[in-house]
C-alpha cells in the first residue's frame, strides 16, 4: 500500500483536509507547524527526510501524513502518492494577512506585510521551492500530483477520492466532510479597501501563484468533466454529504493521541526549539 503526502497550504480549506484524512487513517501523522518569525522565512523549516524515515517507524499502521510542514520537493520516498488544494492567490493572500493579524496576532501593517517577500508566490515556493509556476508544474507533472482547488472543493474531492483509490492507498476513501458556515465577509470593509488600493501590487506580488491557480483550475474542470455523468456523481455526493458529522470519540480519541504520542514523538526527532505543537 501506498503513503499518502498531503500538503496544507495555508489558508486554503486545510483543515477540512486534515479531518477527512484522520477520518479515514486512524493513526493520521498531522505534521505539527513551525512557531511563525517575521524576520525569518520560514519556507526553509520543513519535515526532513531523514525525520520522517525515523517518526514512520514508529507510529503504527502508517500510511497517511500531511501538514503546513511538509514540502512537494522534498523526497520523502517513492512508494506514495501527493495531493494539495490551492485557492484564488488574491482572496488565499489577504485570508493570510488577516489570519496573522487577527488570529497570530502578528504586529505589522499590510505596508509590511506586502514588503515580506516569503509570503509572494506563496503555492508554488510550498510545492517546488521557489517563486516559479514553471517549476511547480514539473514537479506536479513529473510525481503525479493532485491538485485541487478550494473554489471548485466537491469536484476536487470526488477527482482526489478516485486518485487515492487507483493508488490502493486506501480501500475505499471516503470524502464527507462536516460543512460549516465560514464567514467570508468578516473582514467588511478592511478587507474592500486593500482590495480598492493595493490589488495591483497584491497580484503582481502572486503573480506565478496565479499562474499555478489558473493551470490548477483548469486542469480540475477537465477532469471532472471527463468523468462519466459528473453532474448525477456531484448531486449524490452532495445529498450524502448533508448533515454528515465527523465521529466525535474519534476526535476526542486523535487528540489525546497526539498530545501523549506525537507530540512527544516529535520533541524526540524534530527540532522542538522551533516547532508548535498542538494539542
Amino acid at each position: 500500500m501506498k503513503s499518502i503526502c498531503f500538503l496544507h497550504i495555508e489558508k486554503a480549506a486545510g483543515t477540512t483536509l486534515n479531518e477527512i484524512m484522520r477520518n479515514n487513517f486512524y493513526f493520521y501523522y498531522a505534521v505539527s507547524p513551525y512557531l511563525f518569525n517575521k524576520n525569518i522565512d520560514n519556507q526553509d523549516f520543513f519535515l526532513k527526510k531523514e525525520e520522517l524515515n525515523v517518526i514512520r517507524k514508529l507510529i503504527p499502521n502508517f500510511v497517511a501524513y500531511g501538514g503546513h510542514s511538509v514540502r512537494l520537493y522534498e523526497d520523502y520516498g517513492e512508494d506514495m502518492i501527493k495531493f494539495t488544494f490551492v485557492r484564488n492567490p488574491v482572496d488565499r493572500y489577504l485570508s493570510h494577512y488577516f489570519y496573522q493579524k487577527q488570529v497570530m496576532k502578528v504586529d505589522w501593517s499590510i505596508e509590511e506585510y506586502l514588503r515580506h517577500e516569503n509570503f509572494n508566490n506563496f503555492m508554488c515556493k510550498k510545492i517546488c521551492g521557489f517563486d516559479s509556476f514553471e517549476k511547480a508544474k514539473k514537479i506536479i507533472d513529473g510525481d503525479d500530483v493532485f491538485v485541487g482547488v478550494l473554489e471548485k472543493f466537491d469536484e476536487s474531492l470526488i477527482l482526489l477520492k478516485k486518485f487515492v483509490d487507483e493508488s490502493q492507498s486506501a480501500d475505499d476513501f471516503v470524502i464527507n466532510y462536516e460543512v460549516r458556515n465560514a464567514n467570508t465577509n468578516k473582514q467588511g470593509r478592511e478587507l474592500q479597501l486593500l482590495m480598492n488600493d493595493y490589488i495591483d501590487r497584491i497580484n503582481d506580488n502572486n503573480k506565478e501563484d496565479i499562474k499555478l491557480y489558473k493551470y490548477a483550475e483548469k486542469k480540475v474542470s477537465d477532469m471532472f468533466c471527463g468523468m462519466g455523468d459528473a453532474t448525477l456523481l456531484l448531486e449524490k455526493f452532495r445529498s450524502s454529504n448533508k448533515g454528515f458529522k465527523f465521529n466525535r470519540a474519534n476526535i476526542i480519541g486523535y487528540k489525546l493521541f497526539k498530545r501523549l504520542y506525537l507530540n512527544r514523538l516529535e520533541r524526540r526527532v524534530r527540532d522542538v526549539s522551533k516547532l508548535e505543537l498542538s494539542f
